[in-house]
């Protein structure tokens, strides 16, 4: 989301293209004559970094995923933040300064530039508005994108972009495909939210009454990470390598679970009421 934003923001003014992990190749889009590449690295993508420097480095966010891969915690953020280590003094690091997991594993020589809630942060926000130093730079809506908003407008700022450009680009800014996508009614598709971490962005967008479908492979996640919100959640239904795993984490905490061989198999168990949010 936040790597087509500020891609869609950046190309009123400059060559840009999105690449990388949103399908499009970084080879690909090599050979074209573009002069900015907005390209979305995943932590596996990184571990073989050497060289690399972007001009401008995200970070949204950094909570422990793909332990399956990386093993420990450490070595996963050792592979986010490998991006980090060889930008120069003239170059920029945008980062999300509400994340302690973010801010603790900063490295590299870039100007530092960070975004969030808090007002200790560079640009924050504040009732309906993104500031930077006190002074209110443009109007955004409060939802599950905000983070994506705050680093977008916040690049487009270092590369110069016109207010009302970035205005334009955050009214016509959808939910994509599997991104806490509304199906129909009060039906959610957020198949992308691949780990604990991404779950609970996305039960917290609700009030409550939330029937909750996940499962699928086991990476050795932490589900200790949702504790504190499970109390949004009605029921849970669980399939796949993990299944196991969630029940007997959502029982252990007094929430209802059931487990299915499959997906199909967990639909036909559902019964879903009208102030029922049905969340996949």
């Amino acid at each position: 989301t936040t790597t087509l934003l500020i891609n869609n923001i950046l190309r009123h003014k400059k060559k840009s293209v999105a690449c990388g992990n949103i399908g499009y190749s970084i080879c690909d889009a090599a050979i074209t004559n573009n002069e900015v590449f907005v390209v979305e690295l995943s932590s596996f993508q990184l571990c073989g970094v050497k060289s690399f420097h972007p001009y401008v480095a995200v970070i949204l966010n950094m909570n422990k995923a793909h332990l399956d891969y990386h093993i420990t915690e450490e070595a996963y953020y050792e592979a986010k933040t490998k991006m980090l280590i060889n930008q120069k003094e003239n170059e920029y690091l945008v980062y999300n300064g509400d994340d302690e997991n973010v801010v603790r594993h900063l490295k590299g020589s870039a100007k530092r530039i960070s975004f969030g809630m808090d007002k200790r942060n560079d640009y924050y926000y504040q009732k309906g508005y993104l500031y930077h130093q006190g002074k209110r730079i443009i109007k955004i809506a409060y939802d599950h994108l905000i983070y994506d908003k705050m680093a977008s407008i916040v690049v487009g700022m270092i590369y110069k972009m016109p207010i009302k450009i970035m205005k334009k680009e955050l009214k016509r800014m959808k939910t994509l495909p599997n991104r806490l996508e509304k199906i129909y009614g009060n039906i959610y598709n957020d198949a992308k939210s691949t780990n604990p971490s991404s779950t609970l962005n996305s039960i917290r967008q609700f009030k409550g009454n939330i029937i909750l479908i996940c499962g699928g492979i086991d990476r050795n996640e932490d589900l200790s990470l949702l504790r504190n919100d499970l109390y949004r959640l009605k029921k849970v239904f669980c399939y796949g390598e993990t299944a196991n795993n969630i029940f007997n984490y959502i029982e252990k905490n007094d929430v209802e679970c059931d487990i299915s061989s499959d997906l199909n198999e967990a639909l036909a168990k559902i019964k879903q009421k009208k102030n029922d949010i049905l969340l996949f």
